[in-house]
């Protein structure tokens, strides 16, 4: 390995520990002071229903620290399955749960340790998610906050 592939990857590696902990901290102390919008302010924000946010555990509503709202977008129906990556506290995974409801799956991925809540058609796996979902077994919606380019 050259030196810039190997700086880069030290890097990569303390960045990825540092956004890690900040997330867990989010998750553990959503109270706290952050650079972002959190909780349910930032749900609020980014057009969540209210009626979605009040029916959501609540420690998954004051942890939520995502980017965007991607079930204005989404048609999700009964019977699919979806990964949601980069879960964290797990909102959008149970919001996604109601849509795809008891014949359907979600399967959410995170680096963090954190998940605030189970419901049944919830599975949690720790993991990165730059791995591809086939590892994980999983060939259907993949459901990101993130707004796919025009």
């Amino acid at each position: 390995m050259t030196d810039t592939v190997e700086a880069q990857a030290s890097l990569e590696a303390i960045l990825k520990d540092e956004i890690i902990n900040m997330y867990q901290e989010v998750a553990e102390n959503p109270e706290g002071e952050f650079h972002f919008y959190h909780g349910r302010p930032a749900a609020e924000m980014f057009g969540y229903r209210a009626d979605r946010l009040s029916r959501a555990p609540a420690a998954s509503v004051a942890s939520f620290a995502g980017v965007g709202n991607p079930h204005e977008r989404s048609e999700m129906q009964p019977g699919e399955t979806v990964l949601d990556l980069g879960s964290g506290a797990g909102l959008d995974a149970i919001i996604a749960s109601w849509a795809v409801g008891p014949s359907g799956k979600v399967i959410g991925i995170d680096l963090t340790r954190v998940r605030s809540a189970v419901v049944p058609e919830f599975q949690f796996r720790k993991g990165d998610t730059q791995n591809s979902a086939e590892a994980f077994g999983v060939k259907a919606v993949m459901m990101t906050a993130l707004k796919p380019a025009d």
